[in-house]
């Protein structure tokens, strides 16, 4: 008999309002846009290695077979809902794609390059005056900067199926 060594992470998230979404999200969707990348970065720390003092790997690190989110809503008329990131996404074209869009973001941060990304979802933002996105410089860099420009199409884009 094999033992699965394989690890589900399950990350539970609260919401005490009225006014939450009922729907869940969908965590492919969101990651190839850049909007919800926690699911898939959960999944790749199954691929991170931690290295010794004398520079050794001293971890072998089971697969992580899934993350899932579960959102607790208890004023909501649905109070429990549940969205699944399948880590079996990484063997495909869609984890490809996946993988380049986080490509794209870590290196932007890499370069030092932080810019809000505005849009209609700023209006009921309770953070929207922490991130400037009304501030004239930080609205220029946002839609002039090369780089802005192309997480904006990021933000457009699909699965591509096979």
């Amino acid at each position: 008999q094999s033992h699965d060594s394989r690890i589900r992470i399950v990350d539970y998230k609260f919401s005490g309002g009225l006014g939450a979404r009922t729907d869940e999200p969908d965590p492919l969707s969101d990651a190839l846009q850049g909007r919800r990348l926690q699911p898939p970065l959960y999944s790749l720390m199954s691929s991170l290695s931690l290295p010794s003092e004398s520079g050794q790997t001293v971890l072998s690190h089971p697969s992580i077979h899934s993350v899932e989110f579960r959102y607790i809503r208890p004023l909501n008329d649905d109070p429990l809902g549940f969205t699944f990131f399948a880590s079996s996404v990484w063997g495909t074209p869609v984890g490809d794609q996946l993988l380049r869009t986080i490509h794209c973001w870590v290196q932007g941060m890499r370069a030092g390059q932080f810019f809000v990304l505005p849009g209609a979802y700023c209006r009921g933002c309770h953070w929207s005056a922490a991130c400037r996105f009304q501030h004239h410089p930080s609205w220029v860099r946002a839609y002039e900067l090369p780089l802005a420009k192309e997480f904006r199409q990021v933000r457009k884009q699909r699965a591509k199926h096979e």
